[in-house]
């Protein structure tokens, strides 16, 4: 996992296509790595958010909607140390379930509850087969 962690950046209100969708626009030279549209796990002031990362011009800033400012307790136009830490596997599915944004987290439960009860179709299946070779 790549981290970066101090990063004093100010933040900045997101632009319109990116409100209620849980991405934040950081510079490429802060990401330390972090590829655009990964999922990281963005820290301040003891609150944390899963968000996706993409860029932005401008330096020393992050750009986020009303939403990811209130889950971290951060104000517009102000500057704080943030962290930020690649997310693993459970942290992307997280991102997926927990969005604010429906034309994500609809489709991703969805897929959720598909994989789990196609699983325990599966294990019923199998089940059935050794009770019927018995």
């Amino acid at each position: 996992m790549s981290d970066i962690s101090n990063v004093t950046l100010r933040v900045m209100k997101a632009r319109v296509p990116d409100t209620a969708r849980d991405i934040v626009r950081i510079h490429k030279k802060h990401r330390n790595g972090i590829g655009r549209n990964h999922v990281v796990k963005l820290s301040v002031n003891g609150n944390s958010s899963y968000v996706s990362v993409l860029g932005t011009e401008e330096e020393g800033a992050i750009e986020m909607d009303l939403d990811t400012r209130l889950d971290l307790g951060v104000m517009f136009d102000q500057t704080y140390d943030f962290s930020f830490t690649k997310a693993g596997r459970l942290g992307q599915l997280r991102w997926y379930l927990d969005s604010n944004n429906p034309s994500i987290w609809i489709p991703a439960w969805l897929a959720f509850w598909s994989v789990i009860l196609g699983a325990a179709g599966a294990i019923l299946g199998l089940a059935g087969l050794v009770v019927a070779l018995i």
